[in-house]
């Protein structure tokens, strides 16, 4: 797909892209933001206007991996939510999907 993902000129989902609840477009047909499922309580995107497209926080902006190396590195959660702006449940939440994760 040169230039990124779109809709398709039939309006239906292409391969390899989540569903559509989960994507919004831009008049364009190019995705501009993608909701990350999987998080119980925390609201995750990936927009690529905000954080180099990697995923965000809507609440707060912070992306995701420097709020939970923050974390990692010793600093208390309340800290970490205060100087992130993001609300500490979805810090909690954050950190249950990412010990989840392999590697």
């Amino acid at each position: 797909m040169v230039g990124g993902p779109t809709r398709g000129t039939s309006g239906t989902a292409l391969r390899g892209l989540p569903p559509r609840r989960l994507v919004e477009f831009d008049a364009d047909d190019y995705a501009r933001l993608i909701r990350l499922p999987g998080y119980a309580a925390a609201r995750v995107v990936a927009d690529p206007r905000h954080g180099f497209g990697q995923p965000i926080f809507v609440h707060g902006g912070a992306r995701v991996e420097d709020v939970l190396g923050a974390f990692q590195a010793g600093v208390p959660l309340k800290t970490v939510a205060a100087e992130y702006a993001v609300p500490a449940s979805e810090l909690e939440d954050a950190l249950r999907v990412a010990s989840r994760l392999p590697g």
